[in-house]
Order: C-alpha cells, then structure tokens, then sequence
C-alpha cells in the first residue's frame, strides 16, 4: 500500500504534495485547485500569491516526506494506522491487526 501523508480537502484522495491552508485548515493538489479556493473566498489570488515568505503567508506549497505512523492514508483517503506489534497498516480504530491479535 502506498502511503499519504494528508487527505485533500478537494477531493478526498490521499496526498503527498500540495498546498496546506491555515496550519491543516484545507489541503489541496494543484495551483488550479488552490486559485479556486482563494477566489472562491472572495480573495485574489495574485494578492494572496505575493504574501508569500512574508509575515502575512497563511497558505505554501510543500511535499510531506515524512508519513507519521500514527495516523496515514491510502490513495482513496482511508485513515491508517501502525500495527504496534508488526508495524503493517492497519484501521485507524484498531491497536494491532487480527494476524497480531490471534497469536
């Protein structure tokens, strides 16, 4: 399983790249995507654009190269996390998988 380190906001696919909104607020792939979100909160997004490296930047892109294994996703956007005991992904829910848990 490949793993993603956020969910988009846009479309609920697991995502290693993108642009992060207000500290994790809203997540999205693509500079289409994140124009679309800007102007649709009534903001220009050649304004907003020239914030960045600034005091005032509230939204960057970046890629995650680290995946936390306390909490991940796959490419539909299920939330994973480690098998304590194993370390294979397993439902967000759960502490060890049903292998761990049988023997």
């Amino acid at each position: 399983m490949k793993k993603f380190a956020r969910k988009s906001s846009t479309d609920g696919k697991g995502i290693n790249r993108g642009y992060i909104f207000n500290d994790g607020d809203y997540y999205c792939h693509t500079t289409e995507e994140a124009k679309a979100y800007i102007e649709n909160l009534g903001l220009k997004w050649q304004e907003e654009i020239n914030k960045f490296n600034t005091k005032y930047e509230w939204f960057y892109y970046t890629e995650w190269e680290e995946i936390d294994p306390e909490e991940f996703y796959d490419m539909e956007g299920n939330v994973y996390t480690t098998c304590q005991n194993c370390y294979q992904p397993l439902n967000i829910e759960a502490k060890f998988c049903t292998n761990c848990i049988q023997t």
